[in-house]
């Protein structure tokens, strides 16, 4: 992963920065239990659901059944956004998800799952994601960052935003 540019918010005052580096916030990223996916309907709706999620090879990968809402608002519309809740900080991810459907790429997410939480044990068969009920098949995205935003809740209002640079 590109290392994100790191900025200071700005309203019609300085907000103060996160006591947060890059790699703290990845750190405090990856460890959350649950993740808020909010997506968005063809109609324009918003729909936001709690997710587990995983870092996996320098992105959020979270899975879902593939008759889910979700799973079929990202068909139409890649752009996600992605909540994270914490004790001293909260984030917000803004970018696009993309559906992982390479075998070496979806066994990756599967063998973190497990690592993580400990009572779910994926597995990859016949090149499918599949929950520990034989048979239910799981799309897997990962979620391609354009923006990050960093907020603390102590001491008062501190913010940064992450910016990812776009390759071209």
């Amino acid at each position: 992963m590109t290392t994100p540019i790191s900025e200071t918010l700005r309203s019609r005052v300085t907000v103060p920065r996160l006591d947060l580096d890059w790699s703290g916030a990845l750190a405090k990223i990856s460890e959350a239990e649950t993740y808020l996916v909010a997506t968005v309907s063809p109609a324009g709706r918003p729909h936001a659901v709690p997710v587990l999620a995983v870092w996996v090879t320098d992105t959020l990968v979270f899975n879902t059944e593939v008759s889910a809402r979700k799973a079929r608002h990202l068909v139409q519309n890649p752009a996600v956004a992605v909540s994270v809740a914490g004790e001293k900080y909260d984030f917000t991810i803004e970018g696009t998800a993309e559906q992982l459907v390479d075998t070496a790429a979806l066994q990756a997410v599967a063998d973190a799952f497990p690592r993580k939480y400990a009572w779910w044990h994926p597995q990859v068969i016949d090149g499918h994601f599949v929950a520990d009920d034989p048979g239910i098949i799981r799309a897997v995205y990962a979620i391609h960052p354009e923006q990050i935003f960093g907020f603390g809740k102590t001491k008062g209002f501190s913010a940064t935003r992450w910016r990812f640079p776009t390759v071209l």
